[in-house]
């Protein structure tokens, strides 16, 4: 507080208040409260928040009502992160503060405690400038308000990534891509980091990938992988595909058989299902030369026509317990009828009985010579 030229000045929260000792037609204010000027400026003092001086040759006392005021205007925090921090408050007055937020901010959630301590948490992922209005008062009804910038700092945040799991059905190949959210619009790039075990993956850098399971395989397989968005570290994830099973249809074979002439042949059907069901068997064409006896655990019984050789067949049909069927041929190869003696085979053998009874008489001759 200074008197410089009949005009006390009192400096409060980087602000002047003056007021005129010599001229009454010019009152000046301090706070909300008109104080007449004053013509003498002797023994001018200010005690506490009382303004004493001189006028007329008396003393006078005038009463100085200045409200408390923050003097923070811009606050700083990054993206993402909590804020806590005490507003600074400037006071004429002595006594109890309080405070309370009038303009609520747009980009998260401010309080303020009976102390001045701003808490202020950002909504997620938001940055930029935002501001709040609040008021502190002093114990005596003097209040003041004021309007505080927040900077909102960007701060580039890591892929989020969690575990996935992707169904497909056995023997179809499965083609996706994986899920990662990345607010920075940043561009990613996937890494394989585990394979699988009962398939193959292929993964793009791009996060496409195709799965094929093994043929004939169902359950669960898995691979890990890693993102990363250039600016921060890697996190990787896994990935579980279950394989449904599907009902594989049992597989005929064609056979072949050669039996003899007029002879029957018992035999099985040759078949195969991978999902190893109970299969029954079933004729569907029937053999043209002879009778066939089909059981339905496919063992069977062909027996040819008499005398007939030559070529036959009959086909089946095998089906397991989901229905699915498959077809197959047998071939049957019946052997010709064998060959009879001739005529030269008995002259040969009555040439050996003379031959025979030959030597039997030259050996009875030359006993009894």
């Amino acid at each position: 507080m200074d008197l410089v030229n009949n005009r006390l000045s009192i400096q409060y929260d980087e602000q002047f208040w003056l007021i005129d000792v010599t001229h009454p037609s010019s009152p000046e204010v301090i706070g909300n409260k008109e104080v007449p000027a004053l013509s003498h400026s002797k023994d001018v003092k200010v005690l506490g928040d009382t303004l004493i001086a001189a006028r007329d040759g008396q003393l006078k006392k005038y009463q100085i009502n200045i409200a408390p005021v923050i003097t923070a205007s811009l606050l700083t925090v990054n993206e993402d992160e909590t804020l806590i921090q005490e507003l600074p408050v400037s006071t004429w007055h002595a006594g109890v503060l309080t405070f309370e937020i009038l303009t609520q901010a747009s980009k998260g959630t401010v309080t303020v405690d009976h102390e001045g301590v701003v808490n202020f948490s950002p909504n997620k992922d938001e940055f930029g400038e935002d501001q709040f209005t609040v008021r502190v008062a002093d114990n005596h009804g003097r209040s003041s308000e004021k309007e505080i910038r927040i900077d909102i700092l960007p701060i580039n945040d890591a892929p989020r990534v969690l575990d996935q799991t992707f169904v497909t059905n056995e023997d179809v190949e499965l083609r996706s891509s994986l899920i990662v959210a990345e607010v920075d619009s940043d561009e990613l790039q996937f890494v394989l980091v585990t394979d699988t075990l009962n398939g193959v993956v292929t993964l793009s850098e791009s996060g496409e990938y195709s799965y094929q399971a093994t043929a004939n395989f169902n359950g669960t397989d898995s691979f890990t992988f890693s993102v990363t968005d250039g600016v921060n570290a890697a996190v990787e994830a896994s990935v579980t595909i279950n394989i449904l099973a599907v009902n594989d249809a049992p597989v005929a074979s064609h056979q072949s058989l050669n039996i003899g002439y007029n002879r029957e042949v018992a035999s099985r059907l040759s078949a195969f299902d991978v999902d190893e069901d109970e299969l029954m068997f079933e004729v569907v064409t029937n053999v043209s030369h002879g009778e066939l006896a089909l059981n339905d655990d496919g063992s069977f019984i062909y027996n040819p026509k008499t005398d007939f050789s030559g070529n036959d067949s009959f086909t089946y049909r095998v089906t397991d317990t989901a229905g699915s069927t498959s077809e197959a041929v047998v071939s049957i190869t019946v052997s010709a009828k064998p060959k009879e003696s001739t005529s030269d085979s008995s002259g040969g053998s009555l040439g050996y009985l003379c031959l025979l009874y030959l030597m039997l008489t030259v050996g009875y001759r030359q006993r009894f010579r």
